[in-house]
């Protein structure tokens, strides 16, 4: 993939990045991690969420209407922290906000995975939404027809993280209901692709019951890879939100990894953004 980092690390405007709720914090902490001097600007979603349960085309109006909330921050590329997002709504938004690059979850996920894996037999986990769609076992045997790709909805995952449970036998009991069985026997998948920015935090879990040897994909990790310029210096992060601002904030300190008094979120209309996400998906 094509490296942004060269032409974007000398451009002051802000990485606009938006997502369903929280989820995609966990996007965000791996583009900090990668580019520590930069801007950015998070859009949860908080009023519509979840969007792994909806339908295609409210998951693309949805999206176009925050894609149009952060081109008014003249934004210089625009981040989907969101699987269901990217799978439903990633052509669409290239088009609407072109020339603004468009970096998404499924591409840079896949080709991380297939760098990866070494039995060329990989696990996709994600919403019933993303799962559904078959976007990423698609995109897998594109870039490789040979591998075997086993997909997974795993919907209850998405709960357990934003409630904190991201350990204990009740995670792990859930993970082992989804993923053990793919584990038992010789031909079990050397490589996973954590196909919702939820599961990051259930990392360790899924690892435990998938057993040693077993890679995951972090799709944000995977995403930020794709931005190779890095800066020096404090990120400069401004969050927006439609919904729940106290909940964005106590749940955020998990998914980001820093105190909620350093999550000053504000609220967005969503009159605003429903209507520009109809008008532009008619």
């Amino acid at each position: 993939m094509q490296s942004l980092g060269s032409h974007f690390s000398s451009d002051p405007r802000p990485i606009g990045v938006f997502d369903s709720g929280i989820g995609g914090l966990t996007v965000l902490r791996a583009l900090i991690r990668a580019m520590p001097g930069e801007r950015f600007i998070y859009l949860g979603d908080t009023a519509r969420v979840p969007y792994g349960t909806k339908s295609a085309d409210t998951v693309r109006a949805y999206s176009l209407g925050l894609a149009h909330i952060l081109m008014q921050y003249d934004v210089k590329m625009i981040v989907i922290a969101c699987n269901t997002a990217s799978v439903h709504a990633a052509g669409v938004i290239a088009e609407f906000v072109s020339p603004v690059p468009v970096i998404s979850m499924v591409p840079t996920a896949a080709a991380a995975a297939i760098k990866t894996t070494k039995n060329k037999r990989i696990l996709v986990m994600g919403t019933q939404s993303t799962i559904r769609s078959g976007a990423y076992a698609e995109t897998l045997k594109m870039l490789d027809p040979s591998l075997q790709v086993t997909s997974v909805a795993a919907q209850l995952l998405v709960a357990l993280a934003e409630e904190g449970w991201i350990g204990g036998p009740i995670a792990r009991a859930a993970v082992d209901r989804y993923i053990g069985g793919f584990f038992d026997g010789d031909d079990r998948p050397d490589t996973i692709i954590l196909g919702c920015t939820h599961f990051p935090l259930l990392r360790d879990v899924i690892a435990d019951v998938a057993g040693p040897g077993v890679a995951l994909i972090d799709c944000g990790d995977a995403a930020s890879a794709g931005i190779a310029g890095r800066m020096s210096g404090k990120p400069e992060i401004k969050f927006l939100v439609t919904d729940a601002i106290e909940r964005f904030t106590s749940a955020g300190e998990r998914f980001l990894g820093i105190p909620a008094t350093n999550i000053p979120a504000e609220h967005i209309d969503l009159t605003e953004i429903l209507n520009t996400g109809l008008r532009k998906a008619s």
